[in-house]
């Protein structure tokens, strides 16, 4: 594909929007609330069927077996919210019970309780954090209308590397080719309850075509204070887990386990 320029002044005007999502997080809490980085609705393999994952992906459950009303009303946060297309049958649920379950936090991995629920057209059990286990995201509408996106693509990875001050910090940043861009350096952006990122691109001089090919690039940075308990947030405003390297490495050898089985 061709070299296309980045729109860093989009992007900025898009990070400012994402930590005004986040100004009402009550930062001096204690304990602090938790913040999910991921779903607390998670499917473990996925489903036997295209009209199972549909329904899935629509919130739309079929209930043969008793569980609490909080997680038949928890289950349908597996919807996808540009979604609006009919199904043609609820994802039927046919067992269910309660245990323990890893969900990705803004600091880690943590172990919660949670239902578990399986059906016919789904592989293995999915999983839903037990409606007891409170949590804080921004309210609807939190932060304004979103600015037009610079890019449809999430150019901000995670988790984020925090050194011991939880002040330096290495971003990981999704770029094309070294020999097309690099990123020496980053703009953060602050508020009293969160922090963005925007990495700064140096066009390397190369011109023709190249192939996109997802590189990531560390970037280090410097917050102007140590985080926290302040959010790190990508450019859409979701949380990113911030994480130490050893816990980083510690993460690394759990998928690898787990990609093992």
């Amino acid at each position: 594909m061709g070299v296309v320029a980045d729109d860093f002044d989009a992007r900025v005007r898009q990070a400012r929007w994402a930590v005004r999502r986040w100004e009402a997080f009550p930062v001096g809490a204690q304990p602090r609330p938790l913040v999910f980085a991921g779903p607390v609705v998670i499917s473990e393999r996925g489903f036997r069927t295209g009209e199972a994952k549909d329904a899935w992906f629509a919130g739309e459950y079929d209930w043969a077996v008793e569980v609490p009303d909080g997680v038949r009303a928890r289950a349908k946060l597996s919807a996808d919210r540009g979604r609006d297309e009919p199904v043609a049958e609820p994802l039927r649920i046919t067992h269910a019970g309660r245990g323990e379950r890893e969900f990705a936090t803004d600091r880690g991995l943590a172990v919660l309780p949670a239902y578990w629920l399986r059906g016919p057209a789904v592989t293995r059990s999915l999983w839903v954090l037990d409606p007891a286990v409170d949590y804080w995201e921004p309210p609807e509408g939190a932060g304004g209308a979103a600015p037009p996106a610079p890019t449809q693509v999430q150019p901000m990875l995670w988790p984020v590397e925090t050194g011991a001050d939880w002040q330096s910090l290495v971003i990981p940043w999704l770029g094309s080719s070294p020999q097309v861009e690099t990123f020496p350096s980053v703009k953060l952006v602050e508020t009293s309850t969160a922090v963005s990122a925007v990495a700064i691109r140096k066009d390397m001089g190369f011109r023709g075509w190249a192939t996109s090919v997802g590189i990531k690039h560390c970037v280090a940075a410097r917050l102007q204070k140590p985080l926290g308990n302040r959010v790190f947030v990508d450019l859409h405003g979701n949380p990113l887990p911030v994480m130490t390297a050893p816990d980083i490495a510690a993460l690394e050898e759990v998928r690898l386990m787990r990609g093992r089985r």
